[in-house]
């Protein structure tokens, strides 16, 4: 009998600690997530952006949908692979795949395949998604954010001030859209869901904004958006099978390929 009140109590006690623990804010729950995966040295994510820009006369979409690994566990040969399509105007849906790894970059876009020695920051550079810490809006950004429950996943929802991320949205768009072009901001919010474990399941970040460039005024609407698959588990990211049918180029005209 003693036995079992002593399992009562503590169990009575576990429970009382449990319930008084203090639980992290919106805020301080949307910067572990985020902190997760920028210390992370392996994930898989899938990242789909989509730019609808209506002008006079007319619209033009711009947009992707890539899967992402990316392995820094080796700082000596980090590797990176995207592969999926690229959505451009005049152009329509391209295939697209790369894998940065053993410090050579293969490409292979719409059946042509090159590859050319280049450095990490390079392949990154090239690859642009590589860096999925950066879909993250920085919180001081942030007007609001509120929280609510989804099964065992926080789902938390944020609206930023538009006067103050500019930084962000000039990165999130592209820097192809020129120095000197100039933005206003209807909205910039988003959602993300994060697990029991405070790991990102999804990202969402939604853009409407006002562009003007050259004299010419342009309406946006943007979503990027982040599946993870995993984050921190092994992955294999290895060469291209039939590498050895790529052309060899060199770095300068892989980026001169990328540029055009």
């Amino acid at each position: 009998m003693k036995k079992l009140v002593a399992i009562l109590c503590a169990a009575c006690i576990t429970l009382f600690v449990s319930a008084c623990e203090v639980s992290l804010t919106p805020e301080e729950l949307y910067e572990k997530a985020a902190g997760n995966v920028e210390d992370s040295l392996l994930y898989d994510v899938d990242t789909n952006m989509s730019i609808e820009v209506a002008f006079t006369g007319g619209t033009m979409e711009v947009g992707s949908n890539l899967n992402i690994k990316v392995d820094l566990t080796d700082a000596e040969n980090p590797k990176i692979a995207s592969s999926g399509t690229v959505t451009m105007p005049l152009v329509g849906e391209v295939q697209v795949d790369q894998i940065f790894a053993d410090g050579v970059m293969y490409s292979n876009v719409a059946g042509q395949k090159t590859k050319s020695n280049v450095d990490y920051q390079t392949a990154l550079d090239l690859i642009q998604s590589g860096d999925v810490s950066d879909s993250f809006v920085p919180s001081e950004d942030f007007l609001e954010i509120t929280a609510e429950k989804d099964g065992d996943n926080t789902v938390l929802h944020f609206n930023c001030k538009t006067d103050e991320t500019n930084s962000f949205v000039q990165d999130a768009l592209g820097e192809a859209m020129g120095e000197d072009t100039q933005y206003s901001f209807e909205e910039i919010s988003g959602t993300v869901v994060v697990d029991k474990d405070e790991m990102p399941v999804s990202v969402l970040v939604r853009i409407k904004a006002t562009m003007e460039q050259e004299g010419q005024t342009f309406q946006i609407n943007a979503e990027i958006e982040e599946i993870f698959h995993s984050i921190g588990q092994p992955l294999e990211i290895t060469a291209p099978a039939d590498a050895a049918s790529y052309a060899d180029v060199s770095a300068e005209e892989l980026e001169q390929s990328f540029a055009a």
